[in-house]
């Protein structure tokens, strides 16, 4: 409500993807919808905005396992150009959701790929909580392809 009443556009998808992953995860899917309905940004916003704005709707997605409107809810973050930030481990949570999408999608040796750059990211930086979250994808990976004595 604060966000309506004062309408700092630049922080809404932010907040509403704070708001639509909580919901989204307890199971609450009319309120998490709901808040995706308040986020207005696309790819002409600034990326600050669109990244809360997929995540948001890929979060929603997988709370349905939806693994194809995870994609293409992530779709504009694998389309982002400079890469800057975007990649940064830690920063924005979403490499790891989108590889696990692909895996869910019969698509397990597209995810391996996507992964390794993000994987050696992660590693460099020895940033724990990206790796953790990159081996869960990482996981479903060698499952699905069935390298099991991993």
């Amino acid at each position: 409500s604060l966000v309506d009443q004062t309408g700092p556009e630049l922080v809404r998808p932010l907040v509403h993807w704070t708001g639509a992953q909580i919901h989204a995860l307890r199971g609450d899917v009319e309120t998490a919808e709901a808040h995706l309905r308040q986020i207005s940004a696309s790819e002409q916003h600034y990326e600050v905005m669109l990244i809360p704005a997929c995540l948001a709707r890929a979060q929603c997605a997988e709370a349905r396992s939806d693994y194809d409107g995870v994609l293409r809810a992530l779709e504009p973050l694998v389309r982002l150009w400079p890469r800057q930030g975007i990649d940064e481990p830690g920063f924005w949570p979403w490499p790891d959701v989108y590889a696990n999408a692909l895996v869910m999608t019969d698509r397990a040796a597209e995810a391996d790929v996507f992964l390794r750059p993000h994987e050696e990211g992660a590693a460099d930086r020895d940033h724990r909580s990206s790796l953790a979250r990159l081996g869960y994808a990482r996981g479903r990976v060698h499952a699905a392809l069935g390298d099991l004595d991993v």
